[in-house]
């Protein structure tokens, strides 16, 4: 590994760095495919 600190900053389920997203510890897909799922409470699908 170049950087050691990128070990830290990494999904849990797919092992992504970018669109990591520090709250739920995972990346911006893997939020999306689980509130889409509704395995995450409190979010629904914006409309507008």
């Amino acid at each position: 590994m170049k950087h050691p600190t990128r070990v830290y900053n990494r999904c849990r389920l797919c092992g992504r760095i970018g669109g990591y997203m520090r709250f739920f510890q995972m990346c911006r897909i893997c939020v999306r495919e689980r509130v889409a799922n509704g395995d995450v409470v409190g979010f629904k699908k914006a409309s507008w």
